[in-house]
């Protein structure tokens, strides 16, 4: 009886839970520890992001493709205007060129003469006329730049070439003239047509997503 009484009484087990001292700190340190993984949801924000990045960017490029149109459109029309108002004085100055080709003592046929100079004064107001027309085309296909951008900007940059490589044909000195606006105008177009063939392709993957049937259907 007596050894029972001298052994160390054990104090009841209380009510409340018991936490070493310094569990809430272990709690926060855990909390410390995975605060370097992405929240729910975040894998969408960051993919809307960077969807409104492409799409900003894409934009930007029609926006330079559309600037470079226009800029190409200008270009033209002044260049055929100036040309237009010109042609006969650069008319009569080749056709002179001819006469003293011919040598001093040459006849010349004035009726003839009259005749080839309307000719070729005629030919070349066509000419010229034809230039304004392109220039006009290209601000037709500025305006049509966000409503078909892949097809109005490859159109736009064909057009570009073959006017370039008609006019260097002519009168080869015109690829030095101007070129910095040349090489402005070719590289906006190609990222014209680079951000429309994107959009385009986009908005194909779009609609057949929106087209494919549901699962489980």
């Amino acid at each position: 009886m007596s050894d029972w009484q001298d052994r160390p009484q054990v104090p009841p087990p209380s009510s409340q839970p018991i936490y070493p001292a310094e569990a809430g700190s272990g709690r926060e340190n855990m909390q410390n520890n995975l605060s370097w993984l992405p929240p729910l949801g975040s894998p969408p924000a960051r993919q809307a992001s960077i969807g409104k990045l492409v799409d900003s960017g894409r934009k930007s490029g029609l926006a330079s493709a559309r600037g470079a149109l226009i800029i190409a459109g200008l270009l033209l029309l002044v260049q055929g205007a100036i040309e237009y108002a010109t042609t006969e004085t650069q008319v009569e100055e080749a056709l002179q060129k001819e006469v003293q080709k011919a040598g001093p003592g040459v006849q010349i046929d004035r009726a003839k003469y009259a005749e080839v100079k309307e000719q070729a004064i005629r030919v070349a107001h066509l000419f010229e006329l034809g230039m304004v027309a392109v220039g006009i085309g290209f601000f037709v296909l500025a305006a049509l730049v966000l409503k078909f951008p892949a097809g109005a900007t490859i159109a736009g940059m064909v057009l570009y070439l073959g006017i370039t490589a008609v006019l260097a044909f002519l009168n080869p000195m015109t690829l030095m003239g101007g070129w910095i606006w040349k090489i402005i105008i070719l590289v906006s177009l190609t990222k014209g047509i680079q951000a429309g063939v994107a959009l385009q392709r986009q908005e194909r993957d779009d609609a057949l997503a929106k087209a494919a049937p549901a699962p489980g259907v």
